[in-house]
């Protein structure tokens, strides 16, 4: 059975929390999928930083804070 690639979701700037050990252990090929502008451009610097060029990243479903907001906080 073929599986893909490790994926990692995080979805906005609150689950920044777990991208350094995200960072530490993803084995090379793995995706970090983002649903926010910001939390892309937070994980494509620390790709950077990292050297961690064997990771993909991804924009997901792309929301803005006002309609997180409006989700979260009715």
């Amino acid at each position: 059975m073929m599986r893909g690639p490790i994926t990692y979701i995080l979805p906005d700037l609150p689950w920044d929390l777990l991208l350094d050990p995200i960072l530490q252990d993803a084995p090379a090929g793995a995706v970090i999928e983002v649903h926010t502008e910001a939390m892309h451009e937070l994980v494509e610097r620390s790709l950077a930083e990292a050297g961690r060029a064997d990771i993909v990243l991804r924009l997901g479903r792309v929301r803005s804070n006002v309609q997180h907001e409006e989700e979260t906080h009715p």
